[in-house]
């Protein structure tokens, strides 16, 4: 998809001199290189041109190389392709107007999938990461007004399961088992590679832009630290071995990280917590914000804080007691509760907490919010069939 890399322009900027490279860790700990594209483009045409029901494949929406890989496979085996999900017909319209698809490639929307014979059709879909609301999980669920799997259907996962997704997607592939599906992963067929860059290219990169500094990112504390020792073997003068939130200092002299801020949070302060019984900030004079942003959180948030003394100074963040009522209010007090009075006092945990009430509370409503928008999208559908090109 789109032009190859161009090793020479590469090999340019490294001999007009490159002061820093800042490098993905992702697989610092696989050896060799990746395969490429064209390799799972071939790998899918054959697995769809062998199936004898239905095909279902979910992937990552953003992959357009992967959506055209799947739509040849589908025009070669004399099948059409269906596409459901929100996501993945946003990023076909982007693709055909910048001209990453053809203008006139042609797929049918969801409501179509039930008129099409079993050996005709192929399913593109969202969910490979098991999302709630994805077409793949309502689809195991058989929970989608559209789409129904049955026993002899094949369903391939074309993508890797991102760490801390395993359990939810492992329940999907479960249930499609039970529904009498067949499940092909990336541990079973060539269906997905990494967009991360191994061990050898990581090296190759480095020959060709011989950065003098090396910024390893993108990864745990494994993957940050082989990628630092592997660019000390590739030669690089200067390697920083850091971590998130970490503040680095390229120049004057050498490098070096100079500070660290905490980050992950909602907002750059999220160790800033008011005192619940003063209303006092102590890092308010470090962050400074407008007076209409602090009286616009002030608001929202229902904390008792004092007005303050500049123009340039607020506090991002509500009190804990704001916070613990706003959580109890929406069911979220459990996570309050659930720790004794010594553990409410460690702030790292109290936060936790809160994070975790908060993006319950979120989820809950955008779920309800998106099950709304789908049964109104699916009863115009009903009224006016249309077809998408």
């Amino acid at each position: 998809m789109g032009p190859a890399t161009d090793p020479s322009r590469l090999i340019a900027l490294g001999a007009d001199g490159v002061t820093a490279m800042i490098c993905d860790s992702t697989n610092a700990l696989r050896e060799g290189r990746s395969p490429s594209e064209m390799d799972v483009a071939r790998s899918l045409a054959r697995l769809i041109a062998g199936a004898k029901r239905r095909v279902a494949v979910t992937i990552f929406a953003s992959n357009v190389a992967r959506i055209k890989a799947v739509a040849d496979a589908a025009k070669s085996a004399g099948r059409q392709i269906v596409v459901a999900g929100r996501a993945l017909h946003r990023i076909i319209g982007v693709a055909m107007e910048t001209g990453y698809l053809p203008a006139n490639f042609k797929y049918h929307d969801q409501q179509h999938f039930s008129y099409l014979e079993p050996d005709e059709v192929v399913l593109l879909c969202t969910g490979s990461q098991g999302e709630q609301r994805a077409a793949m999980a309502r689809i195991a669920e058989d929970q989608h007004p559209d789409v129904r799997l049955d026993k002899g259907d094949l369903v391939i996962f074309s993508s890797r399961t991102i760490p801390g997704n395993e359990r939810t997607v492992g329940r999907i592939q479960n249930r499609l088992v039970d529904l009498g599906c067949d499940i092909v992963t990336d541990g079973d067929a060539l269906v997905h590679v990494t967009g991360h860059p191994r061990r050898e290219e990581l090296k190759e990169m480095y020959g060709w832009v011989k950065p003098r500094i090396a910024i390893p990112m993108h990864g745990e504390a494994r993957h940050l630290s082989e990628h630092a020792k592997l660019a000390r073997a590739a030669g690089v003068e200067e390697v920083l071995d850091v971590r998130n939130g970490d503040m680095v200092r390229l120049a004057p002299g050498r490098p070096r990280s100079s500070t660290r801020r905490r980050s992950g949070g909602s907002s750059a302060t999220d160790s800033c917590w008011c005192r619940a019984r003063t209303g006092r900030c102590a890092s308010a004079a470090r962050w400074p914000l407008p007076a209409s942003s602090s009286s616009r959180w002030r608001a929202r948030a229902g904390a008792r804080l004092r007005t303050p003394r500049s123009r340039s100074t607020a506090c991002r963040q509500p009190t804990p007691r704001a916070q613990d009522g706003r959580h109890r209010a929406r069911g979220g007090g459990g996570h309050h509760r659930q720790h004794s009075r010594e553990r409410r006092r460690d702030g790292e945990l109290v936060r936790e907490a809160v994070r975790r009430a908060v993006r319950s509370a979120v989820e809950q409503r955008v779920g309800q919010a998106s099950h709304r928008q789908g049964a109104a999208d699916t009863s115009a559908a009903l009224t006016e069939p249309r077809w998408s090109c």
